[in-house]
């Protein structure tokens, strides 16, 4: 079948920026706006369904991005598999056992993260670490760093200090990734993050692909350093991170 200009250049736009940042690289990285991610949607169904055919990786790839995109826009945080196979109109049944494959084989091929929990492969979680954090969980994510920034950073934006600080947030996920809450009580440090609960999707996305996740972190601690002071926010990314953080700023 031949794919639109669209779906041509998304793979490639995917394919270039896995070799820039190799196991780093997180799928949900490339930001697909409303038309698109339901032109992938439309496409992962037909494969899923076998009404249309591409090479298996290119099959691999759009089944991929349409989980990760589909957790990023669409998931409310309940039972995955059920609410990808409704956005589908597919059985959750075959939903599960090709997107299951597919995302597996996409990852692995790729050299990409894949998670292999203590019992079994981590599926859902895989996902949820390539969309970073998902649209349904910014709200918590935004109030998780303003708790850190009034807190743990007292009301300033310095860069040593942030930068110790998220030195100290990695080596915290890295010990406890496993958990799928942190509840912790640190003797020794005035950080408060023991208060919090994030994703442990989030955190093992922190922690194995710190060059894509710290920036987003920096900047959103900066924004509420300049919010806090009535500066004039300068927004240096037109992501949903930024996008969603301008819209938070106003409720």
């Amino acid at each position: 079948m031949s794919k639109s200009e669209r779906i041509i250049q998304l793979l490639k736009k995917i394919e270039n920026d896995i070799k820039y940042y190799n196991r780093e690289y997180l799928i949900g990285m490339f930001e697909l706006d409303d038309e698109l991610y339901e032109e992938v949607i439309c496409l992962a169904r037909d494969l899923i369904n076998r009404d249309k055919y591409l090479l298996k990786e290119e099959k691999n790839a759009i089944i991929s991005v349409a989980l990760v995109n589909f957790a990023i826009k669409d998931y409310q945080n309940g039972q995955f598999w059920h609410e990808v196979a409704e956005k589908l109109n597919i059985d959750v049944y075959e939903v599960m056992k090709v997107c299951k494959k597919a995302f597996e084989t996409y990852c692995i091929k790729k050299g990409l993260y894949f998670h292999i929990g203590h019992k079994n492969k981590g599926y859902v979680t895989s996902i949820l670490v390539h969309a970073i954090i998902p649209n349904s969980s910014l709200v918590k994510f935004i109030e998780f760093l303003q708790d850190l920034y009034f807190k743990d950073l007292e009301e300033d934006y310095i860069d040593q200090e942030v930068e110790e600080l998220i030195q100290y947030m990695h080596r915290l996920f890295s010990k406890y990734l496993e958990d799928e809450d942190i509840n912790l009580i640190v003797q020794g440090s005035k950080m408060t993050i023991a208060r919090q609960q994030l994703p442990k999707s989030f955190r093992i996305a922190f922690v194995k692909s710190p060059s894509i996740v710290v920036p987003i972190i920096e900047r959103l601690l900066f924004y509420t350093n300049q919010k806090n002071y009535g500066e004039l926010i300068e927004y240096l990314e037109k992501n949903r991170f930024d996008f969603f953080f301008s819209k938070y700023r106003n409720l």
